[in-house]
């Protein structure tokens, strides 16, 4: 019997099994989000929640899909180390989900940015392009390894994982900018008020952050260990981090609104104060109103739209009844 090779299992089987636990975690995280979007009774309209609660039977397929690779190469091939050059269909079909995934959410994404930037149809456009181009190439790669076989060979279809990871990467930062430059626009000046848009602008960071990091952490370790699991297990936990950002986002809307409940009262209070003494404080109270509720409006609006694309069409307010 041959002498079977000598493999850093490390590297390899070991960095699968913690990118299997990550997943994982990331996946509970997940599920405990989902319950709260579904259970918290939000008035997205029907077909957005059904598009939610495909994207987590996406995940979870995703997360079956990889623990069953790591089931094949631990139990399955236990001893067999030749069994590790070759990646298992489950993995590459992974890729697909993944894609999949990905293209929904940074879609989601993209309508927010375009209502948030007052449909701004370029930059909306850029991200969707952008985000197409993950999902092509993240297809092309997954597709031509299939025929390549072998984890070693994955060097002849590099080029398309390199291409997807850094659209993926360039996509988010679109995202997370054009939030925080728009959402930066509206600042008043009274502390209250732009507190809420800097929780806006930390939301809009959040969303693209974690998912950015992971992206150029994968091209990275890639890179670097291209025969290593590194970056694989690293790419395991993308889809969860990037439906979490989306969840975390959606489920935080009615705290944020709540935080902004009466703003027309804080807006007013602090003109009214900075010029005490003047004839302001003397002007009937509709013409305060009127003077102040298109700075109110504009914030509502930021966080009907800013948080989440659920409010597909935001309701217009109606600024005669804005409390003060």
């Amino acid at each position: 019997m041959a002498p079977q090779p000598r493999i850093d299992l490390d590297s390899k089987l070991g960095a699968a099994f913690l990118g299997n636990l990550a997943a994982a975690i990331f996946y509970g995280i997940t599920c405990v989000q989902a319950y709260i979007y579904f259970k918290s009774g939000h008035k997205d309209k029907i077909p957005f929640k059904a598009l939610i609660a495909f994207v987590w039977i996406l995940e979870t397929t995703h997360l079956a899909l990889i623990t069953h690779a790591l089931y094949y190469y631990v139990i399955t091939n236990f001893g067999n180390y030749e069994a590790i050059a070759a990646p298992t269909p489950s993995i590459l079909v992974m890729i697909y989900v993944t894609c999949i995934t990905d293209l929904i959410i940074r879609g989601i994404f993209a309508r927010r940015v375009w209502f948030v930037t007052g449909h701004n149809t370029y930059i909306a456009a850029s991200i969707c392009i952008l985000a197409l181009l993950v999902a092509v190439t993240g297809f092309i790669f997954a597709s031509r390894a299939f025929v390549v076989v072998t984890f070693a060979n994955f060097s002849k279809i590099s080029a398309f994982l390199y291409t997807s990871l850094a659209s993926g990467v360039v996509a988010d930062t679109i995202i997370a900018a054009s939030l925080c430059i728009s959402l930066s626009r509206v600042r008043t000046g009274f502390q209250k008020t732009d507190s809420v848009v800097n929780a806006l602008m930390a939301y809009s960071i959040n969303t693209s952050l974690l998912t950015t990091v992971c992206s150029a952490l994968c091209f990275i370790t890639y890179a670097i260990w291209p025969e290593e699991f590194t970056y694989i297990s690293i790419y395991f936990s993308l889809p969860k981090l990037f439906f979490n950002s989306l969840l975390a986002t959606l489920n935080a809307r009615e705290g944020l609104k709540e935080s902004i409940s009466g703003v027309s009262e804080v807006v007013l209070s602090g003109v009214s104060s900075s010029r005490s003494g003047s004839d302001f404080s003397k002007e009937p109270r509709s013409s305060r109103i009127s003077r102040q509720t298109p700075v109110v409006v504009t914030i509502n609006r930021q966080v009907e739209v800013g948080l989440s694309e659920a409010s597909m069409y935001p309701p217009k307010r109606n600024t005669n009844n804005l409390s003060i």
